[in-house]
């Protein structure tokens, strides 16, 4: 698949969202959410794998913007919708490298034999999707100054689409072919297509000018189907989010 044809589709994604909340919903807005992301094994074929596995592989730092709408189903509960671009992924760290261990299949070996220290690669695994939320929220703030300000728990599912998949390996302590960065377009662990993640969170905003509020919503997400899969390895990616936003309310 193009990125041509990925922009077009999330363009017509975008316009027909834009339709249904300027006639039907009763907020709209935008986020920017930095959020930590990384997996869980689910399933190893090598035993003590998930040990190796707990030691090498960590959490990652990512991003997640998105435009955001709001439906009220009554004095308590409202439905959160919209669509989002989120990166997930996580990190594995390799250390006490030694001359020619295999890095990965697209980069080759280490070639290294200088001794200036201990030898490191670190891999970025980076899966970014397309994402459609739909959040329940139960409002608990006082009816009476919900003009003011409002605070609600959510819970929901999302509805998933992997658009890209990228591996950033960085190398420390030596090089190969003279570079340090290396991406690669295949993690290698064969990424499912769509999936299914559940959310729970909180949310709070706060009015700045008469139909203008200011959002922030933290939220923790799981993928319930596998993220991703190699001969030996299953894996679910969950992401730890903290959603910032600016909202119109009609």
């Amino acid at each position: 698949m193009t990125i041509w044809t990925i922009w077009r589709k999330i363009s017509l994604v975008i316009t027909f969202l834009s339709i249904v909340s300027f006639s039907f919903s009763q907020s709209i807005g935008i986020h920017l959410a930095p959020q930590l992301v990384g997996h869980l094994a689910t399933d190893s074929k090598i035993v003590g794998a998930s040990d190796s596995i707990r030691k090498t592989d960590g959490a990652a730092f990512k991003w997640q913007f998105g435009l955001d709408m709001r439906f009220t189903l009554d004095k308590e509960w409202s439905i959160q919708t919209g669509l989002s671009i989120s990166n997930l992924g996580f990190k594995r760290t390799r250390e006490g490298l030694q001359f020619l261990d295999s890095i990965h299949p697209a980069i080759g070996r280490v070639e290294d034999l200088s001794d200036n220290g201990i030898k490191i690669a670190t891999y970025t695994y980076e899966y970014t999707y397309l994402v459609v939320p739909l959040f329940f929220h139960y409002d608990i703030s006082p009816r009476y100054k919900r003009q003011l300000y409002q605070h609600s728990f959510y819970f929901g599912p999302s509805f998933q689409y992997l658009i890209a998949d990228e591996l950033d390996i960085f190398t420390s302590g030596f090089s190969v072919a003279g570079s340090f960065d290396h991406k690669v377009e295949d993690t290698g662990y064969n990424p499912s297509q769509a999936n299914i993640g559940f959310a729970l969170g909180t949310r709070s905003q706060i009015r700045i000018e008469s139909n203008l509020f200011v959002s922030l919503q933290p939220k923790l997400s799981l993928q319930l189907l596998n993220s991703g899969k190699d001969d030996w390895l299953k894996y679910n990616l969950f992401q730890a989010t903290m959603e910032i936003g600016l909202n119109y309310r009609f």
